[in-house]
């Protein structure tokens, strides 16, 4: 492919997508905040030696088609503002959030969007977009086309962004990403505090995983609070007496199974 593109932010997503739209034969700029550019310039020169970092405006180039927005939620909508003006050729301004509205950018703007890839992204990881889901919707008909043929590329699953399906996927998310991987650091702190190697939990991971990918992950709930194993659950609590964590292992058990409330 062939043509400008701009990113906002070289967070994860950010480092990630303009890698990516890179390989496509686009050329990339990324826009990034003053105060972390020789940072992220010196991450960008040992990862990413072809993608040009910027931090001021003027040195964007002017006939970029898409401005890819990979910034916190509450600063799109003031990047969008800052960069609209310096501009002019009527690029589409994407956002890429899982929660706010496709048309966020609307009066900000000319023409605007979503690009949305769900899934969760590292800098110090490979990322593999193949099926990916890529929540699409643009105000122009032409754009539009053009990032669902960027994803097609991308071997990423288009899909034309319905608001319900992407805010419940997101929230859904959260929970089977964010807060399962919060209890890995739980548990890998409850390990390392006894001098105990992480990696005895692998093969469960994984297993874990595949059983919940194989059936549908209520039929394959197994432990002590699913069984009613009050000793089990009692000698846990125990053991965490001095964690902070002891209330939260209390609230999944309970959670898990709603009738040991009355019982822990």
């Amino acid at each position: 492919m062939r043509g400008k593109v701009i990113l906002v932010g070289f967070g994860n997503v950010g480092y990630h997508l303009s890698l990516a739209l890179k390989e496509l034969g686009l050329q990339v700029t990324v826009m990034v905040r003053p105060q972390a550019f020789d940072s992220l310039a010196e991450q960008s020169r040992n990862h990413s030696p072809n993608i040009k970092l910027v931090c001021d405006p003027s040195n964007l180039p002017e006939d970029a088609e898409f401005v890819f927005l990979t910034v916190k939620d509450d600063q799109i909508q003031t990047a969008a503002s800052r960069l609209s003006t310096e501009i002019k050729n009527n690029a589409c301004f994407l956002h890429s959030s899982g929660i706010k509205p496709w048309n966020q950018l609307e009066g900000i703007c000319q023409n605007y969007g979503i690009f949305y890839p769900l899934n969760s992204f590292s800098k110090e990881l490979a990322f593999n977009w193949e099926g990916v889901p890529v929540f699409i919707k643009t105000s122009n008909n032409e754009s539009e086309s053009k990032l669902f043929e960027i994803a097609g590329k991308l071997e990423s699953r288009a899909v034309a962004d319905d608001p319900k399906i992407r805010e419940y996927l997101h929230l859904a998310a959260v929970f089977l990403n964010n807060f399962t991987n919060h209890m890995l650091v739980k548990a890998d702190e409850i390990l390392t505090e006894e001098n105990i190697p992480f990696d005895f939990l692998h093969p469960l991971l994984k297993t874990t995983v595949e059983k919940a990918l194989e059936s549908a992950p209520r039929n394959v709930q197994t432990g002590p609070a699913i069984r009613g194993d009050f000793q089990t659950i009692a000698r846990h609590l125990k053991m965490l007496s001095e964690f902070s964590d002891r209330k939260l292992y209390q609230l999944i058990s309970e959670s898990i199974n709603p009738q040991l409330k009355s019982k822990l």
